[in-house]
């Protein structure tokens, strides 16, 4: 008997940003646009595939995310060369299998991270304000590079946290933030991988270390957590991104 009807199926709504993401990275791709290029302005971009202003903005910071772009404030979105696809893919293929793990040990870290930060502006000395101070410099100078070291900015980042939680003057921190960061590797590389991020961490790292200076513990803490959620969005969009590329929305024809 047939199933008739009962075998028809709801077509997905598909968001009309990851529609205008889609369009652009193909464009990208294609070579239309081309490293260092400038893609139209948002307003050229809402005229063009005639939706909101806000779905521009979010298919840009999707990719941006990724790497395909790098946004100015006051200038606009301009094209990168993007983290290597050997990256790319070796990054895709091991969130895919630790992405549930990942989350977790970030929102733990985070919580970690918030305590040191407290303790460090309620305690440290000098000498550990100064050692905190010239890793978050380390990491500000490496991000600033043209075509800044993965493997260097991951090492140079664990420091700069890891000098935190030795300022806050807890052993136990010290140590738990020591061993979660052993697990943190690979995902601290997809998160420092697209252009433009190491930059973004920097200045994330830099209000932390204000607060910490300025002996205001709530401060520091809310510093923290507005960077760790800023990492957790940046694993998020990956994994959103490269899905998007393996399987890219089938868009009905009317």
């Amino acid at each position: 008997m047939s199933r008739g009807r009962d075998s028809l199926q709801t077509i997905a709504r598909v968001p009309r940003s990851q529609l205008v993401r889609e369009q652009l990275r193909e464009a990208i791709d294609r070579g239309d646009f081309g490293p260092g290029e400038a893609l139209p302005s948002e307003r050229e971009l809402v005229e063009t595939f005639q939706v909101s202003r806000v779905s521009v903005r979010e298919a840009i910071r999707s990719l941006e995310a990724i790497g395909y772009v790098e946004v100015h404030q006051g200038r606009g979105s301009f094209v990168t060369k993007g983290p290597a696809d050997e990256y790319i893919d070796a990054f895709a293929r091991w969130l895919a299998v630790h992405k549930e793990e990942v989350m977790d040990l970030l929102k733990v870290r985070g919580a970690l991270d918030e305590l040191a930060a407290e303790g460090a502006a309620q305690r440290a000395d000098e000498s550990a304000m100064n050692r905190f101070r010239q890793a978050h410099d380390a990491f500000s100078s490496a991000a600033q590079e043209p075509e800044p070291k993965l493997d260097r900015l991951v090492q140079l980042d664990i420091a700069f946290h890891q000098a935190i939680a030795e300022a806050s003057g807890s052993t136990l921190l010290i140590h738990l933030l020591q061993d979660l960061n052993q697990h943190l590797g690979e995902s601290r590389k997809i998160t420092l991988a697209p252009s433009g991020r190491p930059a973004k961490s920097a200045a994330e790292h830099a209000a932390i270390v204000r607060a910490i200076n300025a002996r205001r513990p709530a401060e520091a803490k809310r510093a923290v957590a507005t960077h760790l959620a800023a990492v957790r969005t940046a694993v998020s969009d990956f994994e959103a991104m490269r899905a998007a590329v393996a399987d890219p929305p089938v868009v009905p024809v009317s």
